[in-house]
């Protein structure tokens, strides 16, 4: 009776250290040195990882009209890249840890700094994503704290960003640089639209043959006067006021007011016809082209010829011009990382145990 006692025991003991060992602090996942990737952090990457994942998989299979993928679950089925998509996931939760440890530590060398405005949208985005997701990040293991701490790196990786790359930064784009790639890829036009009727309005007695041959004869007169030198701004206001009613007083439009500045991105909104034909225009020179259901008359400008405009869209520039250099850099500096890994962590957080809402 007393062995059977002691056997017991000894099993008891052996179940309590295995428990012990499987179990352990789970409120992180990777350290190095004394920066810590909370659990939450961790089960944010793999959000990330899933919705990148979705798009790929769709972005692959545009082409093939049976494919559908229903939701995250049908997604943890299928290979991302020749891997199974919660290894996958898992990978990208991991690259967004180290890079997190990376901007912290390079925004500090820098001696950079979040402010009062800025703790204070981190605050908001906070509250916004909770509205607009309810209780789906803390039912997914999420805490508030958690999601400050992402929203804190998202401004610290821009922040990063524009100390690098602006003037005065460790790989600063000279002036002559940014200039020259504006004036190469973006178009810069004064518009004038007329529309081309596409039905017969109520009480129209002309014909729709008619009324769009009329709106042509308007798109050729406006581009008469146009190529005779005439201010565009100037014809824009006499059809203006022609269009507007006898009693309203409206004030004449500036130069600025009636252009319009396109670059090879802006071709989802406005479609190909719309944007070749500005990237095209040549300053000063004018002509008329049709897209959107108008015929466009323009005038070309020099993207140069006002500073302000640089100014306003020098960060747009920098961004478009080195933000593959910026990520392969954070690549460099995120694979330098030595990671410590919490195994009881990375056990217990699998992209499968992720709750999403049903659609």
């Amino acid at each position: 009776m007393k062995l059977m006692k002691r056997g017991a025991a000894f099993a008891l003991a052996v179940l309590m250290l295995i428990s012990a060992g499987c179990g352990g602090d789970t409120s992180w996942v990777f350290r190095s040195g004394g920066d810590v990737i909370p659990a939450g952090l961790y089960i944010i990457g793999q959000i990330n990882g899933y919705s990148e994942a979705m798009s790929q998989i769709a972005e692959e299979n545009r082409d093939d009209p049976e494919f559908v993928l229903s939701g995250p679950r049908e997604l943890l089925k299928l290979t991302v890249e020749g891997k199974p998509a919660g290894e996958w996931i898992n990978e990208s939760a991991r690259k967004l840890s180290r890079e997190i440890i990376a901007v912290d530590r390079k925004f500090a060398s820098l001696g950079l700094s979040l402010d009062e405005n800025d703790n204070a949208y981190i605050e908001n985005s906070v509250s916004a994503v909770k509205v607009q997701n309810g209780d789906f990040y803390s039912k997914a293991g999420v805490s508030d704290d958690s999601l400050r701490q992402y929203y804190a790196f998202t401004l610290k990786r821009t922040r990063l960003f524009t100390a690098l790359y602006s003037e005065g930064g460790e790989f600063a784009v000279p002036d002559s640089e940014l200039r020259d790639y504006f004036k190469a890829n973006y178009g810069y036009a004064e518009l004038l639209p007329v529309e081309i009727p596409y039905s017969v309005p109520e009480g129209e007695t002309r014909s729709l043959e008619e009324l769009r041959e009329q709106a042509g004869i308007d798109a050729d007169n406006i581009l008469k006067r146009a190529e005779a030198g005439e201010a565009m701004e100037t014809i824009a206001y006499e059809r203006i006021k022609e269009n507007a009613g006898a009693e309203e007083s409206l004030p004449p439009p500036a130069k600025d007011d009636i252009s319009m500045l396109v670059s090879e991105k802006d071709k989802g909104e406005y479609g190909e016809a719309f944007v070749d034909a500005l990237l095209n225009v040549k300053p000063g020179e004018t002509g008329r082209f049709e897209a959107l259901g108008f015929y466009f008359v323009f005038k070309g400008r020099d993207v140069l010829e006002d500073p302000a405009l640089l100014e306003t869209y020098g960060q747009t520039l920098l961004v478009e011009m080195k933000a593959d250099d910026f990520s392969a850099r954070l690549e460099e500096w995120s694979n330098e990382i030595a990671l410590e890994e919490n195994v009881a962590a990375l056990n217990r957080y699998k992209p499968d145990r992720i709750k999403f809402p049903e659609v």
